[in-house]
């Protein structure tokens, strides 16, 4: 057992780095004794530095997928990649990831109003574009009955200051164990059926970051369970 703390290692060079010309690919591994980078099939040997193992790897490799295999023959995505599928993790370019950010005022009073991304827009009788996902949180305009708010207007109409959104990060669904979201496999992604644009790899960050921003827009501060 190799023994480390956190401040052996710092947590922002963990990842892959994409630039036009390379890409660094960086994985946090003390127990290892060796870690391939494999894409397209090819294992790529990476060079050990200290409790990382890194390389570069020349050309435009956006959109590329690959994972790691360690010297166990263990197959794993990475675990800092801003989107992975079943298998694969996914370079992007964080260039183009929405970075507006809207801050809210200041509060004096605090509302917490909880809710389940899937939930809040479920129900059959739902009229919005986009039931069950992030941007649910986001339409306006929309009434059942032409009397009761759904959507934005809801959440602002009941008077909260913060809506917290059950856990939105990837996890493990069996249809028979709904469990909202509180069997967590990766931290750093979000669970595919909350994006409307499955098919394209910057939704799963642009998605979510939208609809934090049109409700600190609307005054209203998010806050993300974690398990």
């Amino acid at each position: 057992m190799v023994n480390y703390s956190s401040k052996d290692f710092d947590i922002s060079k963990l990842g892959s780095f994409y630039y036009k010309d390379k890409t660094i690919f960086r994985v946090f591994a003390p127990e290892s004794n060796s870690v391939y980078l494999v894409i397209n099939n090819h294992k790529y040997e990476m060079h050990k530095n200290g409790y990382y193992f890194e390389i570069g790897l020349g050309g435009n490799l956006e959109k590329i997928k690959y994972y790691y295999e360690n010297d166990l023959g263990i197959n794993y995505r990475d675990p800092f990649a801003y989107y992975s599928d079943d298998k694969y993790s996914y370079v992007l370019d964080k260039n183009k990831f929405n970075k507006e950010v809207y801050k809210p005022s200041i509060l004096n009073d605090i509302v917490i109003y909880e809710t389940s991304v899937r939930d809040f827009s479920s129900d059959i009788s739902y009229p919005g574009t986009y039931k069950s996902k992030f941007l649910s949180l986001t339409e306006s305009g929309l009434k059942r009955n032409d009397y009761f708010m759904l959507g934005l207007d809801y959440i602002k109409n009941i008077g909260v200051s913060h809506i917290q959104l059950m856990p939105v990060l990837d996890y493990d669904l069996d249809h028979s164990d709904y469990n909202w979201g509180y069997n967590p496999l990766a931290y750093n992604y979000v669970y595919k059926e909350y994006i409307s644009d499955k098919n394209n790899p910057y939704a799963y960050v642009n998605e979510l970051r939208n609809t934090v921003n049109v409700l600190h827009q609307n005054n209203i501060r998010v806050n993300l369970d974690v398990v």
